[in-house]
């Protein structure tokens, strides 16, 4: 067949999938006076590859502990199963990558770079804030172009372990922990209720270990393996953390330990301090006011008679209700 109409490497090299529905089509209108379709299923192929993710990096005191799943696909196909979202920019500077592969590939290639180059100059490592300033700089100046989110993190000497995120856009935000990607929006809540600052290394490790193990079970673009790397001034410390052996516990240790019965019976109000907060809510004359508390917080109702006096069987229940929401702003 002569290639010059283009009809075989339309056909065969550029749009392989068609083949068969140009086939029937042929046979169809040769034979019935008809036309045959088939609907093709790899049309997936043609979809970019998305690192749909769940990425996190969490700084601790001497270092920072960086973090992400595994899977890349491409629409509702997977891609790859064990993707490397985890990538060294210097010998104590990494960075997660979420978005489109190819665009966070060369972000980090062009960041890779221009840090050699800045290493020659200078005549030693570069710094974290260093890093994800040019990070910063590449993703807001080709914003148009790029769906790359980043979180730039590493250990130097100046500032010791930094966590820096950028989102999509750009914008460069210095945070004690960073989460990113798909997997993210089902973890923010996991994240501010167990956080704390001041964790210790260990604490960090399973802090970033579970809340990967839960966005994962929840995404679906997000799966495989989860990969960490440990960064403090000794180094990096790769781990990897096999899809049958994710954690799965809850995280009761990273919490504070439950005061006991006896403190909470030594601040607990007795009947006649709710009584007094109780008369000052109301403004009687000749009762002290409670500041920073308005009248207006007692509901009317259960508990409330038409003129605006309370139930004396319903002190102790609002009169909790109160302490426990504190005084109004």
């Amino acid at each position: 067949m002569p290639l010059s109409d283009g009809g075989f490497v339309d056909r065969e090299l550029m749009d392989p999938h068609n083949v068969m529905n140009q086939s029937m089509n042929r046979a169809g209108a040769s034979g019935a006076g008809h036309q045959f379709s088939q609907e093709s299923t790899l049309d997936f192929l043609k979809e970019a590859v998305d690192l749909g993710t769940s990425i996190m990096a969490v700084r601790y005191d001497g270092g920072v502990i960086m973090g992400a799943d595994s899977r890349t696909s491409t629409g509702i196909y997977i891609s790859n199963r064990v993707s490397d979202k985890i990538t060294a920019i210097d010998d104590r500077i990494f960075v997660c990558r979420s978005g489109s592969a190819a665009d966070t590939q060369a972000v980090s290639d062009y960041v890779t770079y221009f840090l050699n180059q800045h290493k020659m100059e200078y005549g030693g490592p570069p710094k974290v804030e260093v890093a994800a300033n040019v990070f910063n700089q590449l993703c807001y100046n080709n914003k148009a172009n790029l769906t790359a989110g980043i979180i730039v993190a590493g250990w130097d000497k100046v500032k010791g372990g930094q966590v820096y995120a950028i989102p999509v856009g750009g914008g460069l935000l210095e945070r004690p922990y960073s989460i990113g990607g798909s997997g993210s929006t089902y973890i923010y809540g996991f994240c501010d209720a167990y956080y704390r600052p001041g964790f210790t290394k260990a604490q960090c490790l399973e802090f970033v270990q579970k809340a990967l193990s839960h966005a994962m079970a929840r995404d679906g673009s997000s799966g495989g393996v989860i990969r960490t790397v440990v960064i403090d001034e000794a180094g990096a410390e790769k781990n990897m953390i096999p899809g049958d052996k994710l954690p799965k516990n809850s995280c009761e240790r990273l919490l504070p330990p439950a005061p006991s019965a006896r403190a909470v019976a030594a601040f607990s109000p007795g009947r006649h301090e709710l009584r007094q907060l109780h008369e000052g809510l109301r403004g009687q004359p000749g009762q002290p006011q409670v500041q920073g508390v308005q009248q207006a917080v007692l509901p009317r109702g259960r508990g409330c008679h038409p003129d605006g006096s309370v139930d004396p069987r319903s002190l102790s229940h609002h009169g909790e209700h109160l302490l426990e929401r504190g005084p109004s702003p």
